[in-house]
């Protein structure tokens, strides 16, 4: 989530070394510094990537070469070219990172936060909503193979282009069937629900699983506090006041309480 904010709030920035390792520190500052080093580029060469036999499928290059290599690509992808579809652009960027490995972990994770900040940048906001991640963790080995595919036939990116525009056209199905679901669930709530008021609909919006908002059931306090940008004593004396209305129920679930649609 964090590493997703990251890349919409830095949509406005031209590419560079720096913004690729500002990513890396929104996704890994709250983790093991021992093995993240959060923003700084790897400085060893013991590092491989490996299969699920313990193999090495992937040597990336040595570590001080890093920053010539991106460089490269921070030239090419800030040099003006309009005959390279933005979504391939993204892809390319993608790759780079996995395969550069620029990072002693959290490779992975800068890659797609990259594939998102440039569609974002090129007005793509829609991918706000796409899930492709989950995709990819999905079929870790025909992920893995379209890497290997294209370092056995002299980088060619065709083979890793081709199956991420298979997966992206996925996430997009997807995300329009969970859509169409929500929007006709939504629609009942309105018939259901039409006397309310504007911060009640949008409750239940979070909770029904509306997409614009989050598909996640069940909603907290500071989960909505953040949502509707109102203060805490608000949400939550709003939220309790669904539940003696019977709209919501609710439910303690450790130190917080999750709200749900009845």
């Amino acid at each position: 989530f964090d590493l997703m904010q990251a890349a919409w709030s830095l949509k406005g920035n031209s590419f560079s070394i720096r913004l690729i390792k500002e990513l890396h520190k929104a996704g890994t500052q709250t983790l093991d510094q021992g093995k993240y080093t959060s923003g700084t580029f790897r400085t060893t060469d013991d590092i491989a990537v490996v299969n699920s036999d313990d193999e090495i499928v992937h040597q990336p290059p040595k570590h001080d070469v890093i920053d010539r290599l991106l460089s490269r690509v921070v030239n090419w992808l800030n040099a003006t070219d309009d005959d390279i579809h933005p979504v391939i652009k993204a892809i390319t960027l993608h790759f780079v990172i996995g395969y550069v490995h620029p990072f002693r972990d959290g490779n992975g994770r800068v890659a797609r936060a990259l594939f998102y900040w440039y569609m974002f940048k090129c007005g793509y906001t829609g991918f706000r909503y796409i899930a492709i991640s989950a995709l990819l963790k999905n079929a870790p080995i025909q992920y893995g193979v379209s890497y290997l595919d294209c370092e056995h036939d002299n980088l060619d990116l065709t083979y890793f282009i081709k199956y991420q525009l298979k997966i992206i056209s996925r996430a997009i199905t997807e995300f329009v069937c969970v859509y169409e679901r929500a929007a006709s669930r939504m629609r009942e709530l309105e018939d259901r629900y039409s006397g309310l008021e504007d911060i009640e609909r949008k409750i239940i919006g979070f909770v029904a699983g509306e997409p614009r908002y989050r598909k996640k059931p069940t909603i907290t306090a500071r989960e909505a506090e953040s949502l509707l940008g109102v203060s805490f004593n608000t949400v939550k004396q709003k939220l309790d006041d669904m539940v003696t209305s019977e709209i919501l129920g609710c439910e303690k679930i450790g130190k917080s309480t999750e709200y749900f649609l009845n």
